[in-house]
């Protein structure tokens, strides 16, 4: 399976992050887009509930037939709620997925945080929760690995 298209897709629409508003063609609490040269969103049924309000969708490729598994897109009445990246996410120019946790958060402007742990897959995880970016930031070994941004502010 080749992902060197699906990838050079993404990163080109889909990592540039503006906090609260967007991250590339993904507007918060705004539909999923549509024109999207010929790739499409797919619903992931393993991540989505039943039960629950939202859904998850991942991004496919109909020409590889395969499913792009480092972006995750959580949407609730049909708006964008939640952008989940493995791989990339741009914040003026520099990709924090990757980086160590002191770098991504001077990047970040040194916000405020706090911290959870967590286990996960007999590993333990370290989230650094940024309230005013509406950001959750997963971290293994001083390392950036996934980020969950949101485009919501609770009342």
């Amino acid at each position: 399976m080749n992902l060197d298209r699906i990838e050079q897709y993404i990163q080109r629409n889909f990592s540039e992050w503006i906090p609260m508003e967007r991250i590339g063609l993904l507007y918060f609490d705004k539909p999923l887009p549509n024109d999207l040269e010929g790739f499409e969103f797919r619903k992931d049924h393993e991540a989505s509930d039943p039960s629950d309000d939202w859904d998850c969708f991942k991004l496919y490729d109909p020409t590889e037939e395969c499913m792009y598994e480092e972006l995750t897109v959580t949407v609730e009445d049909n708006k964008t709620i939640v952008v989940s990246c493995d791989k990339f996410l741009y914040y003026k120019g520099t990709n924090i997925i990757g980086l160590p946790i002191h770098e991504a958060l001077q990047t970040l402007g040194n916000p405020e945080y706090y911290t959870e742990e967590f286990e996960v897959i007999d590993a333990w995880k370290t989230i650094y929760e940024v309230d005013e970016l509406e950001l959750s930031i997963w971290v293994n070994k001083d390392i950036v690995e996934n980020v969950a941004c949101y485009g919501f502010t609770e009342d």
